[in-house]
């Protein structure tokens, strides 16, 4: 990373919502990236089935630890008000689409909208969803033989609308998993200034976690 280490605390509290519609594979991506992790020596994690969320620990620069908090945002939420709980004290999200469905894809604009309609609505304030927070696209289960959505058509959309960047991933193979996380992460430590003070969102993770790792 290009950013100084150095400045950021000892430790980081970061969280990620993982958006998308029923069945384009989030639960399945989120416990590839964990056990993924578990199983390489790269970090810790848990999950707390309750709360919807998966806490992994991870270690970078000078013995930096950083806590990544993934929310498994349910497909329906979007129709209703609590994604706005959900987006609380967020740093990033994820949206996924299934590359076998179509329609998947066509809602990833509709998830977008509801970052920005939500996040700063106490506020008041009219944001672009990838203004107000980094946002990557996954194009998932490309392991799959009949892939119906074309890569010009969502690496076209990300261009147009602003994301960070996308990723074609396959929770079965693990393919891309681990990257796409760790370039948001990565983007998340270099350009948002709330994580250089470590108490920023302790609250979040003391109503949510035991803080044991």
């Amino acid at each position: 990373m290009s950013s100084d280490l150095n400045a950021l605390p000892q430790e980081i509290f970061l969280k990620l919502v993982v958006l998308g519609d029923l069945g384009v594979g989030k639960t399945s991506l989120i416990r590839s990236y964990t056990e993924a992790a578990e199983e390489e020596g790269q970090g810790q994690y848990r999950v707390s089935v309750e709360s919807g969320f998966s806490t992994k620990r991870l270690v970078v620069g000078d013995n930096k630890t950083v806590h990544v908090q993934l929310w498994d945002v349910p497909g329906h939420e979007r129709f209703g008000g609590m994604t706005r709980v959900y987006y609380k004290y967020a740093h990033g999200a994820v949206i996924v689409f299934d590359l076998a469905r179509p329609e998947t894809f066509e809602s990833a604009l509709g998830w977008l909208s509801d970052v920005a309609e939500k996040l700063f609505d106490e506020q008041k304030q009219t944001r672009d969803a990838n203004t107000a927070m980094p946002v990557i696209l996954l194009a998932n289960k490309c392991d799959l033989p009949d892939l119906k959505v074309p890569r010009q058509k969502y690496s076209s959309y990300v261009s147009e609308n602003g994301l960070l960047t996308w990723f074609e991933t396959s929770s079965r193979d693990r393919s891309n998993v681990s990257l796409a996380i760790k370039r948001l992460v990565e983007y998340i430590l270099e350009t948002d200034p709330q994580v250089k003070v470590a108490q920023a969102n302790a609250k979040l993770w003391k109503d949510n976690d035991d803080g044991r790792f």
